[in-house]
């Protein structure tokens, strides 16, 4: 694939693998016959870098091929720079024109920096089309020195465009020269290159809304004062959700003044995504906000968060049925009268496991309740896993029943825990 260049890098440093190769060279050879450091070949054959102009016929001679196939092709802008290298200190009137900026970017990196260098320091105006292609062969002294120079100024869209070329004093320098506004989203794609002072500078720039989606984007890179700051800015709605994605980032002052500003439902489910960044009033004030069904398995994401009372009130809104399974998993966060009520709409069969399983958080009520809800043929002997929960009462009228039916195996299995 063709570059921003007049050739392809890729290419070329394909076929000076290629050739090496056909030549049974290693890259150290290739190296010493070329004068330059081993790390150079290997450089040109990652296409990382390019072999200076100077070299290019040298590299074909070598390498025993063409120039038209070491480069893909020879545009006319390359055959002019050809020209120029090999007549290079020759007092002629026929040496080729100098450059112009828009043909220096087809070869740049075949350039000497020196030459870059000074053709771009003598333009009187560049754009950033120009500086940007250029970036990655000039100094960063001199790529600052032409941002100034840019038609309508330095921008912090242009200044983040060659940021990554940039050295920090230059990028804080041309800080102060910003021209025009400065959205939140411009700031945020600028925001890697800058320390803390210069994007708090640049924070007081900001014209235009701030977003909750927004500021999550740029949050990564801002003290607590500047997310403070903005959050007084933010235009629009809150959402829970666009809440929670900010909420690693604010502090507990900030959370509760956004949800405040909470547009729309919430559920238990968004709910229980905030909820480790909240405390318990900010938590019981959401709750009242819910709209939409409760479920049992719902509620029990959201209680390691939740206070008794919050628990209570939710306890009401569940809609649907309960299993004995899903009391289960919720029993750990409730009280007895919670449990004792959530029993009353338990569904479907109730087995021997799923009794044990829950029992220890069941009064003795309550397991006396769900074990009618067994299988009439139950054997005593199967009921022996839950006996350690059973009252004196229950565990005698069991025996009882045990000994009127014959029923030795279940008189041994009861006998020691009464």
């Amino acid at each position: 694939m063709k570059n921003n260049f007049g050739f392809d890098t890729r290419y070329t440093a394909r076929k000076i693998r290629d050739a090496r190769v056909a030549q049974n060279m290693t890259q150290m050879q290739l190296a010493d016959e070329m004068g330059v450091s081993f790390q150079a070949v290997s450089n040109w054959e990652r296409g990382n870098s390019m072999p200076d102009i100077s070299k290019l016929r040298d590299l074909c001679f070598v390498l025993d091929i063409t120039l038209e196939e070491l480069l893909g092709g020879v545009s006319e802008t390359v055959a002019k720079v050809m020209e120029r290298s090999e007549k290079n200190g020759e007092e002629s009137d026929d040496l080729p024109p100098t450059l112009s900026l828009q043909d220096m970017c087809e070869v740049a990196p075949i350039l000497p920096p020196s030459e870059i260098d000074g053709a771009l320091s003598g333009a009187e105006s560049v754009d950033i089309e120009i500086l940007e292609a250029f970036a990655p062969f000039v100094d960063s002294c001199v790529l600052a020195e032409l941002l100034e120079k840019l038609d309508g100024g330095v921008t912090v869209e242009s200044l983040t465009a060659l940021a990554p070329f940039l050295d920090d004093d230059s990028i804080t320098g041309l800080l102060e020269k910003i021209d025009g506004g400065v959205t939140i989203e411009s700031l945020t794609a600028l925001a890697p290159f800058l320390d803390d002072d210069s994007i708090t500078g640049l924070i007081e720039k900001i014209d235009g809304g701030v977003t909750i989606e927004s500021l999550t984007a740029l949050a990564p890179f801002l003290v607590d004062d500047s997310i403070t700051n903005l959050i007084e800015k933010i235009d629009g709605g809150v959402t829970i959700e666009s809440l929670t994605a900010l909420a690693p980032f604010l502090d507990d002052d900030s959370i509760t003044g956004l949800i405040e500003k909470i547009d729309g439902g919430v559920t238990v489910e968004s709910l229980t995504a905030l909820a480790p960044f909240l405390d318990d009033d900010s938590i019981t004030s959401l709750i009242e906000k819910i709209d939409g069904g409760v479920t049992v398995e719902s509620l029990t994401a959201l209680a390691p968060f939740l206070v008794d009372d919050s628990i209570t009130s939710l306890i009401e809104k569940i809609e649907g049925g309960v299993t004995i399974e899903s009391l289960t998993a919720l029993a750990p966060f409730l009280d007895d009268d919670s449990i004792t009520s959530l029993i009353e709409k338990i569904e479907g069969g109730v087995t021997i496991a799923s009794l044990t399983a829950i029992a220890p958080f069941l009064d003795d009520d309550s397991i006396t309740g769900l074990m009618r809800k067994l299988p009439e043929a139950t054997a005593l002997r199967e009921l022996a896993p839950l006996f350690p929960f059973l009252d004196e009462d229950t565990l005698h009228t069991l025996l009882k029943s045990a000994i009127k039916r014959g029923d030795i195996d279940g008189v041994k299995e009861i006998s020691p825990f009464i």
